[in-house]
């Protein structure tokens, strides 16, 4: 049985409890704008880092660790390191850090100065302060703390939301069954790469792929209809038929120097295949002399779905 009075186990748990509360408290602070890069690394001033954990907890204290010959760093007389605590609440962090040059590379002992050193134990004291929070984000190659980060995906997810909502009432008034019909269903899947239209279900970058390809689908679906009202303009004359079925060709031609522009080969045999599979006028041929007017601007809303797709997907990989 333990010997510790119930005072003690009470001031034992409120001293946690205290530090739980600076850890939060640390790691919520965006140091962002006060970071530094340097040789592809982040850092923090150690001025600023300390200044800001004395403000909220003015009884912090730090201790540099001598050697036992009473230097302020220590030695294997290969290479050199500093050792340093941060205190707060009661609990200490150590950190040990090399002695590093410019290059962050490990500086042979005998050519270390005591410029090397101060350097190394303000440094290894501001990542002692990163281990009760402040900053700590930093050295896990992150953007922003995980109060500012929840808070930027919830709004980014707040605005997705809107977008899901207003891209399927608009399918539904085009007439678009994204729910029910399995072609279309598994289209949407296969081209978004997700397993679910339910934005509970995926991820944020997810859902941006499965919105861009409603929107693909909602204007190639608005450029048909108002083809099709246009179709709909009584008696034209062969000639100006033609003339159309013309102009329909050099837009066909257009969405294929498009489509090479973002990478996708048109006359691949997979490609051709699947313009065949998805025509909704029944194309045969790729040569478009030898296709209906219709039948081009078919391929044309066929040409423009591959390359909204393309287009996402390339746009995702330059936001990575």
């Amino acid at each position: 049985m333990s010997d510790k009075t119930l005072k003690e186990i009470s001031a034992e748990t409120n001293a946690l409890t205290d530090y739980n509360n600076v850890f939060a408290v640390l790691n919520a602070i965006n140091v962002n704008d006060k970071k530094e890069e340097k040789n592809g690394l982040s850092y923090l001033s150690w001025a600023w880092a300390w200044g800001e954990a004395k403000k909220i907890y003015p009884d912090a204290t730090y201790t540099i660790y001598e050697n036992a010959a009473g230097w302020c760093y220590h030695t294997d007389n290969l290479t050199c390191w500093v050792k340093t605590g941060v205190t707060i609440n009661g609990l200490e962090h150590i950190e040990y850090l090399p002695v590093m040059d410019y290059k962050n590379k490990s500086i042979p002992a005998d050519k270390v100065t005591s410029f090397d050193v101060n350097k190394a134990i303000q440094r290894s004291l501001t990542k002692a302060l990163a281990r009760h929070g402040l900053g700590l984000y930093i050295y896990a190659g992150e953007d922003l703390p995980e109060v500012d980060k929840g808070k930027e995906i919830a709004k980014r997810q707040e605005e997705q939301m809107l977008r899901w909502s207003e891209y399927r009432t608009k399918l539904s008034d085009l007439k678009v069954d994204f729910r029910e019909d399995e072609e279309t269903v598994n289209y949407i899947l296969k081209t978004a790469n997700v397993k679910s239209q339910d934005l509970d279900k995926i991820s944020v970058e997810e859902a941006e792929r499965l919105l861009n390809v409603y929107l693909g689908i909602i204007k190639n679906k608005e450029k048909s209809k108002e083809v099709k009202q246009e179709n709909k303009k009584p008696e034209v004359n062969p000639e100006q038929a033609e003339t159309n079925k013309q102009d329909n060709i050099k837009a066909c031609m257009a969405y294929r120097d498009e489509l090479k522009k973002v990478g996708i080969d048109y006359q691949s045999s997979n490609i051709v295949e699947w313009c065949k599979k998805y025509s909704r006028t029944g194309i045969t041929t790729m040569d478009l002399n030898k296709l209906n007017n219709e039948q081009i601007i078919d391929l044309c809303n066929l040409y423009a779905n591959l390359y909204n797709g393309k287009k996402a997907a390339n746009n995702e990989k330059q936001a990575k």
